[in-house]
């Protein structure tokens, strides 16, 4: 103890308190975290692993020409009652129609055979689309989209004038979006009536060779992949070597007795498209129907099939989001 009887001015205290003071420290910037470092990468470079493909679930399409020969007075509603039947057995979510003779889907002439309210229709006569619009919405390409392409194919010599594709197809974009991010998958459906009357099958095939190219421009302005159904008036068996294997897929099927040989009606997609189930839908079968002879009123039969976006697909197709991204990385223990 020092002199005059303080405890305090105890040397070895003192000694201990200061030891205990440098520990005391020492612990506490033992504990303080290092500042991460900032990582500066280009986009293209940020880091994927672990980031999971959008998928859209699956989608039910069907493709059916409603018009057909007269079988008497009373015609046009048994063909009415046949299409709201299809509609209702088999519930498309995007269904491409042709040679659709009513003013949309709705008023008094359908009362007696109401489609859901879900449904939207768009289009016209000759070719139309109806969809689910409960799960999405077709948006409506501008003339000017439609046109601009098909100029410019034209002056290039790529297509003949008088090819007229506006005139005989209904185009719309679909767009599902990523509920996780700002990625989006964008589809461009179409429903399409080949040309028929007064013309031979050497410019039916031409027109179809035709299509593909004025199909592939669009697709690439709208950085969309296709959809593409309907009647296209020419065997299938005729333009199956025309089909460009690295724009798109045909998709055959099935057909029932009377169209065997002669199927007019089917799909074609592009690669990043897969369609599965594709078949025909026997009219014969229609609830509540039997007492009427759909052949004698309806001489085409709807076919149908469920697409899906194929995993792994390269997306270039497919536009990045368009949004301002950061260019940097904070760098965190869990780092790759």
């Amino acid at each position: 103890m020092s002199k005059g009887g303080d405890p305090s001015k105890d040397g070895a205290t003192i000694k201990a308190t200061k030891i205990h003071k440098e520990t005391k420290k020492v612990t506490q910037a033992s504990s303080v975290t290092p500042a991460l470092p900032v990582i500066s990468l280009p986009i293209t470079e940020l880091p994927t692993a672990g980031k999971l493909e959008f998928q859209p679930s699956p989608i039910h399409v069907m493709s059916m020409n409603a018009g057909g020969p007269s079988d008497g007075k009373g015609s046009a509603k048994i063909r009415r009652e046949y299409f709201a039947g299809v509609v209702l057995d088999n519930e498309p979510e995007i269904f491409l129609i042709q040679e659709f003779r009513w003013q949309g889907i709705r008023g008094d002439v359908w009362k007696d055979t109401p489609l859901p309210d879900r449904y939207e229709y768009t289009g016209n006569m000759e070719a139309s689309i109806m969809y689910d619009s409960k799960r999405f919405r077709l948006t409506e390409l501008s003339q000017t989209k439609l046109q601009a392409p098909l100029d410019e194919l034209k002056r290039k010599g790529k297509v003949s004038q008088d090819f007229t594709p506006i005139a005989r197809s209904c185009v719309r974009r679909l767009e599902i979006k990523d509920p996780l991010s700002t990625e989006a998958f964008r589809v461009l459906v179409v429903s399409w009536h080949g040309i028929h009357s007064r013309t031979n099958e050497a410019e039916k095939k031409t027109q179809f060779r035709y299509l593909q190219i004025y199909m592939k421009e669009l697709s690439e302005r709208e950085e969309a992949v296709v959809l593409l159904g309907g009647d296209f008036n020419i065997r299938i068996d005729r333009i199956r070597s025309l089909v460009d294997p690295g724009e798109f897929i045909l998709y055959e099927y099935q057909p029932s007795k009377r169209r065997k040989g002669n199927i007019i009606d089917y799909f074609m997609a592009s690669p990043a498209l897969s369609l599965t189930d594709v078949k025909y839908i026997n009219l014969a079968e229609i609830r509540k129907l039997t007492s009427h002879d759909p052949y004698k009123v309806l001489d085409h039969d709807p076919i149908s099939a469920v697409m899906t976006k194929k995993k792994g697909t390269n997306e270039s197709m497919i536009p990045p989001p368009k949004i301002s991204v950061q260019n940097t990385l904070l760098a965190t223990g869990r780092a790759n």
